[in-house]
C-alpha cells in the first residue's frame, strides 16, 4: 500500500460519508449508554453541549429517534451539525467533537484520550476500505457466500470503533478490501472504552 493510496482515499467522496458513519454510531452509543449529556429529544431533535478551544459555547445539534428493538437509538439521516456563534456547519471532527463536549461524557480523561485515537484510526482505515471497495465496484448480485463474505467491508454496524482492532493495520485494511477474508472478520470490539463513572 503506498502513501498515494491513502491520500486519495481521505481526499475521495466516500470519505465524508465515512466521517458521517462514524459520528453517528459514536452518538448512537454513548446515547444508548447513558453516557454524554444531552438534551432535547422533543421532535426528534437532540442537542449536546460543549466549549471550543477558545472557551466559547458550542452545541452539536443531530435528529435521534429510539429504535425498538433493545432500546437503541438511531441518529439521522441528516448530518450531525455544529453551532458555534460564528455560525452552522456540518461537525466535521470526531476528535474535534469529544474534545468540545469531554465534559459532558461521562468517561476518565486516560480513557477519552485512547477512545479518540481509535476512533480516529476507525476514519482513516474505513475510508481506505471504502475508497478501494468503491474502485473495485463490487457487484453483490449473483455472487456466492464467500465471494459477499470478501465483498464485506462494513465492519460492526453498532460499535464507534468497529475499525480500530489491535490486528487491523491500513496494509490489512487495504488487503483485505481488495480481496478476502473481509477485515469485519476481525474488528476488535473495545468493551469499557468509555466507562460511566
Amino acid at each position: 500500500m503506498t502513501g498515494e493510496l491513502v491520500q486519495r482515499a481521505l481526499t475521495a467522496p466516500t470519505f465524508a460519508l465515512v466521517r458521517r458513519r462514524l459520528l453517528r454510531q459514536l452518538l448512537e452509543s454513548l446515547l444508548y449508554e447513558g453516557a454524554i449529556r444531552v438534551r432535547g429529544g422533543e421532535a426528534g431533535v437532540w442537542v449536546v453541549d460543549g466549549v471550543d478551544e477558545r472557551g466559547e459555547p458550542v452545541r452539536y445539534v443531530f435528529h435521534a429517534r429510539r429504535r425498538h428493538g433493545f432500546d437503541r437509538v438511531a441518529v439521522g439521516p441528516a448530518a450531525v451539525r455544529r453551532q458555534t456563534g460564528d455560525g452552522d456547519r456540518e461537525a466535521a471532527s470526531v476528535t474535534r467533537f469529544l474534545g468540545e463536549v469531554r465534559d459532558g461524557v461521562l468517561a476518565e480523561p486516560r480513557r477519552l484520550v485512547r477512545f479518540a485515537h481509535e476512533l480516529e484510526e476507525t476514519l482513516v482505515k474505513d475510508a481506505l476500505a471504502q475508497h478501494v471497495r468503491e474502485q473495485r465496484k463490487d457487484v453483490l448480485a449473483g455472487a456466492g457466500y464467500d465471494a459477499l463474505e470478501a465483498m464485506i467491508t462494513d465492519g460492526h454496524r453498532y460499535h464507534p470503533t468497529y475499525k480500530s482492532g489491535s490486528g487491523l493495520t491500513w496494509r490489512t485494511i487495504s488487503r483485505s478490501a481488495r480481496s478476502s477474508p473481509s477485515p469485519c472478520a476481525r474488528c476488535g470490539w473495545r468493551r469499557g472504552a468509555v466507562s460511566p463513572r
